[in-house]
């Protein structure tokens, strides 16, 4: 991945000055304010995936169990089991999208970091904004925004803004 050397001196559009201002993945480094987070926090799916199969389990043992025991499936038993693979179903589906919300945010992490490392934070002004000529599109010249705003440039570049709830 290429990756330009940024200025050594770069000064605040609000207060013209150098001083308490660093690169946004230094300071993200140092203190990972979680405004500054260049992707979102994604859990794994594996948990989702294991409830539904022990739900699944589940309800195939109730039938089970009760055809063995003799009798026949009785109408509450059933219902019981058929809940249990509803369950599984929507523990499954839920493993799903979240799989494939994992797989975009990595897809769009190599876009979204160009922008977060590009970026300084200055810690006097509490905001964010890029050195001249260095502006990502859509960001007017020497605009400083909020942490919050930058983290919707960071996650739209990445292409995950809307599924990062």
């Amino acid at each position: 991945m290429e990756q330009h050397a940024l200025p050594l001196a770069v000064s605040c559009p609000a207060h013209k000055g150098q001083d308490d201002v660093r690169p946004v993945s230094v300071v993200y480094a140092e203190a990972a304010p979680a405004v500054l987070s260049p992707v979102p926090v994604l859990r794994s799916a594996e948990r989702l995936a294991w409830a539904g199969t022990i739900c699944g389990v589940i309800g195939a043992a109730l039938i089970w169990v009760r055809a063995v025991a003799g009798g026949g499936v009785s109408g509450p038993l059933f219902a019981a089991a058929l809940v249990c693979f509803a369950y599984a179903v929507a523990c499954y589906g839920c493993a799903a999208v979240r799989r494939v919300s994992i797989f975009r945010v990595q897809q769009g992490m190599p876009r979204a970091l160009a922008v977060w490392r590009s970026a300084w934070y200055c810690e006097q002004c509490d905001g964010v904004f890029f050195a001249p000529d260095e502006e990502p599109p859509g960001v007017a010249r020497g605009e400083l925004m909020s942490p919050g705003d930058f983290q919707e440039l960071v996650w739209a570049a990445g292409g995950y803004l809307a599924r990062a709830s």
